[in-house]
């Protein structure tokens, strides 16, 4: 409620003047005392309005908030992500104001007209990182995505519902909650000495956060490069990323490149839920992979563990022996590794050692879609794949060719790895969902395998859906 601060000596001046003047200059002083009266009165306003609201508010909310992450840690206050943006949505979900608050000495009130009113807020998402919905655009389920290239921050929602009367001022606390979990650090020990990359994913995580804090898309993944220590067999990495929570049970794969990318997924009952930090320890035993892993709670929330362990086939490739291969310093700088580009534009995808020799599967980092043929003939199908092998071929490579089933889903597997080596060098990457590839089967005949689900038909002509990557093998001499 507005107050008038009434000033003492204004007001002995006044009566003074009212007693001892004419009757008619009495009234005039005293229309001026009024006007002073009411330009102290507007002066005395408090809230900080939003440059989004209109004026006509006769009723004055203020926003407070506070974190709702206390957890159980006794010495440490959670603290609130800044800045905090709210939005304040009407009856006819409207969005009628929106403001923030950049640090936690800055104060936030609302001119509002009575009624009932839903107030939504997200913390830590600046106008810089994530894309913002502005007051007329806003909706309750609006999708605040990150900008390109961008990572999230320490994020946090809340909502209230509040109903305002005529002439009233009131104060709301926000509690907001924590979104995010904070993945500390990933450690893998006894890696064998020639693998080359290894690289740890975390899937599936939810894609987006929506204004109303509910997420959005269930097959986002995060991928984390490790890098070898001094010893040569331990390789780590310091994250300290936020990331949304699982969308599900978590899968954890660990990927080892040498020869070619040898792949270990484990998946867990648990998820991965906001409000945790997450460290990851692992131990390569030959054959198998050892990996434990612990999910912590700190002061964000009751400790968690979970310890986990997947296996698979040895690292080493069963034709590749010390002795035939010879001399570790000469292959690693002259024969092309998997995941490096080969004459500009092939990818490596397996690196075979036989004897003194090396075998390396290429894949073309280029690929053709809407080929013309006739449909469900396969001698049509055929002169329309070859011409386009023959467009996308790699001057100096010969014998390229439709890849098998079995390359595709390898390729599949390891597209987290294979994309990112291609986005390095600026190559289109291996897309999946709706897209289909061109491949041999067994009999012989060209069908089209989708990677996002696993289904095979017969390929229509003309379409963008349906893309041709040309494989080939090739061997290199050691000597």
């Amino acid at each position: 409620m507005n107050k008038f601060v009434f000033n003492e000596i204004a007001e002995r001046s006044a009566i003074s003047l009212i007693f001892n003047r004419s009757y008619m200059k009495a009234q005039f002083i005293c229309y001026l005392v009024m006007l002073f009266f009411i330009a102290a009165f507007s002066s005395c306003e408090t809230y900080e309005e939003s440059s989004n609201l209109d004026n006509n508010g006769n009723s004055t909310l203020t926003i407070l908030t506070r974190s709702g992450n206390d957890g159980g840690g006794a010495d440490e206050i959670a603290k609130v992500s800044y800045p905090i943006n709210v939005y304040v949505f009407n009856e006819d979900d409207e969005c009628v104001a929106v403001s923030n608050v950049a640090t936690e000495e800055e104060t936030l009130s609302f001119k509002l007209e009575e009624g009932a009113y839903d107030i939504y807020a997200i913390a830590g998402a600046d106008d810089e990182t994530y894309n913002l919905p502005t007051k007329e655009n806003a909706i309750k389920d609006t999708i605040i995505s990150l900008k390109d290239g961008q990572e999230h921050n320490d994020l946090m929602t809340a909502n209230e519902k509040i109903t305002m009367a005529r002439d009233e001022d009131c104060t709301l606390t926000l509690m907001l909650k924590r979104k995010v979990m904070l993945l500390e650090s990933v450690r893998i020990s006894d890696v064998p000495l020639d693998v080359t990359t290894v690289m740890v994913t975390i899937s599936p995580l939810y894609e987006n956060i929506m204004l109303n804090g509910e997420y959005s898309g269930n097959k986002g993944s995060y991928t984390v490069d490790l890098a070898k220590e001094e010893d040569g067999t331990t390789w780590s990495a310091e994250c300290n990323k936020f990331l949304l929570e699982a969308a599900g049970p978590v899968s954890i794969k660990v990927s080892l490149v040498n020869n070619q990318i040898n792949s270990f997924t484990y998946t867990s009952d648990e998820n991965l839920k906001a409000n945790h930090k997450v460290s990851i320890e692992g131990t390569y035993v030959e054959p198998e992979m050892l990996l434990k892993g612990e999910i912590t709670g700190d002061v964000w929330e009751e400790p968690k563990d979970i310890s986990f362990e997947f296996g698979g086939g040895s690292n080493n490739n069963d034709d590749k022996g010390e002795d035939e291969i010879g001399d570790d310093d000469i292959i690693d700088s002259d024969i092309p590794q998997v995941g490096d580009i080969y004459k500009e534009d092939c990818i490596v995808l397996k690196r075979e050692f036989q004897g003194n020799n090396v075998i390396l599967t290429l894949m073309t980092t280029r690929f053709k879609d809407r080929l013309e043929f006739e449909e469900n003939n396969q001698q049509s199908i055929r002169s329309a794949v070859n011409a386009g092998i023959a467009e996308l071929s790699v001057d100096g490579i010969n014998s390229w060719r439709l890849p098998t089933l079995e390359e595709l889903q390898y390729v599949n597997t390891n597209k987290d790895f294979i994309d990112r080596k291609l986005l390095e060098n600026s190559k289109p990457v291996f897309v999946t969902g709706q897209y289909a590839y061109y491949f041999n089967n067994d009999a012989g005949e060209i069908q089209a395998y989708f990677p996002g689900s696993g289904n095979i038909s017969s390929p229509k002509s003309g379409s963008g859906t349906y893309n041709l990557r040309a494989f080939t093998t090739i061997t290199l001499s050691l000597n």
